[in-house]
Order: structure tokens, then sequence, then C-alpha cells
């Protein structure tokens, strides 16, 4: 078995990632993960869809759920036009 080291290309140049989730222990390691994906998942959603219904319908996250995170990682609707709702 042949361990790839953070910062080998074929681990996807995350070194900067890599040594950032050994700080602090395993639990704010999964934490931080758990956080990142979150705020990264709900950007893509609101730079999809203008509504909490039409994010709650393709997310299968309740409406509610959809405004703690949103509460959470403080981001907000804003105003465009077209797109998909």
């Amino acid at each position: 078995m042949r361990v790839v080291a953070p910062d080998d290309p074929r681990h996807g140049g995350r070194n900067h990632t890599a040594s950032m989730l050994l700080r602090g222990g395993y639990k704010v390691a999964r934490q931080r993960v758990i956080d990142d994906f979150e705020r990264t998942y709900m950007v893509n959603l609101l730079e999809q869809y203008t509504t909490l219904a039409a994010m709650s319908r393709v997310s299968g996250v309740s409406s509610q759920q959809l405004r703690m995170l949103m509460e959470k990682h403080s981001l907000t609707f804003t105003a465009r036009a077209g797109g998909p709702r």
C-alpha cells in the first residue's frame, strides 16, 4: 500500500486543505468539512433557484432547514433576472 502525500498532485493538489484539516483534531476537522460542504451546497442552490420551495424540492431538505442553514452561513437571496425557479 502506498500513501499519497497531501501535496502530491495525485491527491488533487489540496495540500493547504490537508494541513488545515490536521489542526485541532478530528472533531474540529470534521466540523470544518461539514461547514464547508453546507456553505458550498447552499451557495450553489441560491445561484440556481430563486425560492425556498424550489430549493427544498430539488435538495430534499425542508424549507425550515434551508432557512437555518442560510442563517448559519449568513446567506441571503439576491435579486436576479431569469434562471430556474
